[in-house]
């Protein structure tokens, strides 16, 4: 990590090239996409995680074997509700992320739609 932050901090210093950024990436629905998206891949992800635990605690409960990692977790009734918070929670941040990146898009190019012939004369 500290090389790599090195390296980048020196290649950022040399380069002579610094254009602005395009108006289309210059939106707030932009960083809200980004941001939902993030939080969405995120909870999921936690989701996943206590999902993977939950299933070691069960296969640990039924060979008999009392490891004191597994005993530290919560009941697996409490691990059951997180995950579906969690997944709930991931399930309403997409639906945002998706309903941004709508009006982002829209706003960028438009409501014509990209590659859609238009009737005319209709």
């Amino acid at each position: 990590m500290p090389a790599a932050l090195l390296m980048m901090g020196a290649g950022s210093t040399y380069s002579r090239d610094i254009q602005t950024i395009p108006a289309s990436l210059r939106s707030y629905w932009l960083i809200a996409h980004v941001v939902f998206a993030n939080l969405a891949f995120g909870s999921l992800l936690v989701a996943s995680g206590i999902a993977g635990l939950y299933i070691l605690k069960e296969r640990n409960s039924k060979s008999g074997n009392s490891s004191s990692f597994y005993e530290k977790l919560p009941a697996q009734k409490v691990m059951d509700e997180l995950m579906y918070q969690f997944v709930a929670s991931g399930l309403l941040f997409l639906s945002i992320m998706i309903g941004a990146g709508a009006i982002w898009a829209n706003q960028t190019w438009g409501g014509t739609g990209v590659g859609i012939p238009q009737k005319h004369g209709l």
